[in-house]
């Protein structure tokens, strides 16, 4: 890749002398400057993000509380005396270490 290499001779430079050679400073602050840039961003939106759920909410209206219990769709009625004993089969395999 001869449009990123250097022309110039390589010299057995080591540490601060080979950042110092291959423009590595700059290279290092770049690199320094966008990652903090990205990171206030997204602590930023973080920070707006109640006041836009907020201001979006006549558009997106809550369904159910997160604090409701979970309604089975299944059965309304006590489970019966076989689903029973398949819980306990797999409570008890569960805790054997059967699995």
């Amino acid at each position: 890749m001869p449009l990123l290499a250097n022309n110039a001779p390589a010299a057995n430079l080591s540490g601060l002398e080979a950042i110092q050679a291959a423009d590595g400073w700059a290279i290092a602050i770049t690199g320094t400057v966008i990652v903090f840039s990205a990171l206030a961003a997204i602590s930023l939106f973080i920070g707006v993000l109640p006041r836009l759920l907020a201001a979006c909410g006549p558009w997106l209206p809550e369904i159910g509380s997160h604090h409701d219990a979970p309604v089975s769709a299944a059965s309304t009625g006590p489970p019966d005396d076989r689903a029973k004993r398949a819980a306990a089969a797999a409570w008890a395999k569960h805790h054997d270490g059967g699995g």
